[in-house]
């Protein structure tokens, strides 16, 4: 999406950067582990392919992508600061994303789904909740009001996971999301934002900057 063409979001563990043609090539080799494949409902694609992939998002306004950034948190999680510099050289460890579904209601109104994906693709940096405080840094982007944001209603937030991807299905869980369905067809749940519980957890809103 061009929105984010140059946008950066810095947080103290993990820093969202643009999905761009230099992150192909890892990428591509995250994309070619069958386990990957399966969690995330992705077919194997040449390099080739990728590579027009990653022009196809950068410019299709319905997806907005950011590659996740591993970083080592510093004076307990409260110091942002970094320069372009410095993030460059964090290593890769996943992704996250945004798809903008426009449907109808069902009174025929136009209606807005925004579906919300997360992988941390490097085992080494799976299970210590970088991919809750990266997922937790988009939906805050996303929901912010325009400039600083996208000013999307919370209410437009979805998530479909594996029936057997518990990890997953928990940290939507945890981050205010509740299950309506099952879609057995595709062996998948789908949770929606609960607008409507009289609390949540405070989403990480990180530091917004511009990436050179």
């Amino acid at each position: 999406m061009r929105v984010n063409a140059n946008t950066c979001i810095v947080g103290a563990s993990v820093v969202l950067v643009p999905y761009r043609l230099e992150h192909v090539p890892r990428y591509h080799c995250w994309m070619t582990d069958p386990k990957l494949q399966e969690l995330t409902a992705s077919e194997p694609l040449s390099y080739e392919q990728e590579v027009e992939m990653q022009q196809k998002w950068k410019e299709d306004e319905d997806k907005l992508t950011f590659i996740v950034l591993g970083r080592a948190s510093t004076n307990g999680g409260e110091d942002l600061s970094i320069c372009t510099e410095d993030v460059r050289r964090l290593p890769m460890i996943g992704d996250v994303n945004l798809f903008f579904n426009r449907t109808a209601d069902e009174e025929g109104n136009d209606a807005l789904e925004v579906e919300c994906e997360v992988m941390i693709a490097e085992p080494e940096y799976r299970g210590k909740g970088l991919g809750h405080a990266a997922l937790s840094m988009l939906l805050s982007y996303a929901s912010l009001p325009v400039p600083d944001g996208l000013g999307v209603p919370t209410s437009c937030f979805v998530a479909k996971v594996g029936l057997e991807n518990l990890p997953s299905r928990a940290l939507f869980r945890k981050l205010g999301f509740k299950e309506t369905k099952v879609v057995e067809i595709f062996n998948e749940v789908e949770l929606k934002y609960d607008t409507e519980a009289t609390s949540h957890p405070e989403w990480l809103k990180g530091e917004k900057m511009v990436y050179d």
